[in-house]
């Protein structure tokens, strides 16, 4: 969508298609906010550098329309308020009902993200687990949404398991 407003804020502005598509061509992300990394196959959406059960639904739908094997790598949303719990149980039926194969929820409210999912549909773990479940679960053509709050800095899990980001 930003894309999109983009276009047509250059379009106004005299720019014709053609060539804010061109400009749209050269557009990277600024670091953690949807940045996508390949690792011999396997593409991770790295995107730590904030998370809101909004921010967090739209990562969701995005990832259940790629192709191949999708895995969510969901970690807390910090600064919820007394509604933290309800909001991680939320986001993790969103998962559930996107389609999302796995959800690997780790941190202080990732039991109520994977009950959220239901039964068998998300692991939870700590940081070293993941490392771990990613190292042997991921392969070539696997789509892997990281997502959480700033805090968390889930880039590293990511580093640890699939090399320098």
């Amino acid at each position: 969508y930003n894309a999109l407003a983009s276009l047509a804020i250059g379009i106004s502005f005299g720019i014709s298609l053609s060539q804010g598509a061109k400009a749209l061509e050269k557009f990277r992300p600024p670091p953690l906010r949807c940045e996508v990394k390949d690792f011999g196959g396997i593409k991770v959406l790295l995107d730590c550098y904030n998370a809101n059960p909004t921010s967090v639904k739209e990562a969701l739908k995005l990832l259940s329309s790629l192709p191949g094997r999708r895995i969510a790598v969901l970690g807390d949303m910090l600064e919820l308020g007394d509604e933290a719990r309800r909001f991680h149980r939320e986001v993790g039926a969103y998962a559930a009902r996107c389609g999302i194969d796995l959800l690997l929820c780790t941190g202080r409210w990732a039991e109520d993200m994977a009950a959220g999912a239901g039964e068998g549909r998300a692991e939870v773990l700590d940081r070293e687990g993941l490392v771990r479940r990613l190292r042997e679960l991921t392969r070539p053509g696997d789509k892997v949404l990281v997502k959480a709050s700033r805090r968390v800095a889930l880039e590293e899990v990511v580093e640890r398991a699939f090399g320098e980001i």
